[in-house]
């Protein structure tokens, strides 16, 4: 498979979760009994993710406030989001090759940092809100191929991907940058840009 048969089948993948969106029925969408939350797609995701094709779909959104009035005479209340659409390859299904797949996410940012907007926070070495940085904009943030070698035990990863992906990973359980993600990216951010 050469890359222009990769990125049309990943826009192939993308127009399938578009259109199959439409035809879900609402019965479907957000069941409690359902594994995704915008239904089966009369059973075309099922059959997609069989085939090696699965899709992402996420939102991300952060208010900040500062709370202390002595040091916040500007009113520091800021909200951030974050969407992701994304899809995973399972190559070995789609096109025969052992142990390889490719994954594909679109992020779009929005809002303001509060880090950026309050005077009591300027001189912070850390974003108040994860979601924000890098600019506000549309970004291909993964784009990338892995394949597996001597059964399973070396992974081979080319493309664009976060460095907290594969090492230095940090779980994200909170919304300041300083605890969330991979620290090195973090606190030097010229790194792994």
């Amino acid at each position: 498979m050469s890359i222009s048969q990769l990125a049309k089948a990943v826009y192939t993948c993308l127009a399938a979760l578009l259109l199959a969106n439409t035809a879900t029925h609402a019965a479907d969408a957000f069941s409690t009994e359902n594994p995704w939350m915008l239904g089966d797609w009369n059973g075309q995701r099922t059959q997609l993710q069989q085939q090696g094709y699965d899709f992402s779909f996420g939102y991300t959104g952060e208010v900040a406030t500062l709370i202390d009035a002595k040091n916040s005479s500007d009113h520091g209340t800021e909200y951030a989001d974050q969407f992701a659409i994304g899809a995973h390859l399972d190559l070995e299904k789609i096109a025969g090759w052992k142990d390889t797949e490719a994954q594909i996410t679109v992020t779009q940012r929005n809002g303001r940092n509060l880090s950026n907007t309050a005077e009591a926070l300027n001189g912070h070495l850390s974003s108040v809100q994860e979601v924000w940085g890098r600019g506000q904009t549309w970004r291909l943030t993964d784009f990338w191929i892995k394949k597996k070698f001597m059964d399973q035990k070396l992974d081979v990863k080319v493309g664009r991907f976060g460095e907290g992906e594969d090492f230095n990973s940090f779980d994200c359980d909170f919304q300041n940058l300083a605890l969330c993600g991979s620290q090195v990216g973090n606190w030097v951010g010229d790194q792994w840009y």
